[in-house]
């Protein structure tokens, strides 16, 4: 191995995320296409939609993760849901029964997010989880606080048809 392989196989996941999105590949399959591996929602109003996306299944715990993020590490969304069986379920401060968590990362130095309070909480809904196509389909929304900056955020009108990695 040279030097250079070397030292990408040592880079940190905050560094490699950004890398993987340089490069053009989807965390999950192919690149996103009208049918399946599409992630959108407003952000504070504004329209956001990703270019990379992934949703994992954790069998040892029946957790799920969806993840979109747009060209750059900023502006990721991430939701961990304690299941990925068709459901509505709440977004507060962690996962366990019923309730999972939502993360939008605003900047480097910004992550806003679910918390415990009435407040800064939301909802996934997983309409459809089929286990053989290795798909999951949904809606979510949540208001976040930003810990970084003291603000908030509002994602509304989300929307995934993701592909599902066993693990």
């Amino acid at each position: 191995m040279t030097r250079a392989a070397a030292r990408v196989w040592r880079l940190t996941p905050a560094i490699a995320l950004p890398c993987l999105l340089a490069c053009g590949k989807s965390a999950v399959g192919s690149a996103a296409s009208d049918e399946i591996n599409t992630m959108s929602a407003k952000v504070d109003g504004t329209a956001w939609s990703s270019r990379y996306q992934s949703a994992t299944f954790e069998s040892a715990t029946g957790t799920g993760t969806l993840t979109g993020a747009p060209s750059t590490f900023y502006g990721e969304i991430t939701i961990y849901t304690p299941s990925l069986q068709e459901g509505t379920y709440r977004l507060g401060s962690r996962v366990d029964s019923g309730q999972g968590k939502a993360q939008y990362f605003q900047s480097m130095y910004s992550i806003c997010e679910t918390t415990a309070g009435e407040e800064f909480t939301g909802h996934v809904t997983i309409s459809s989880y089929d286990r053989a196509a290795r798909s999951v389909m949904g809606s979510f929304a949540f208001r976040g606080h930003c810990w970084r900056v003291g603000d908030t955020v509002s994602v509304t009108d989300g929307r995934f048809f993701l592909s599902v990695e066993n693990r």
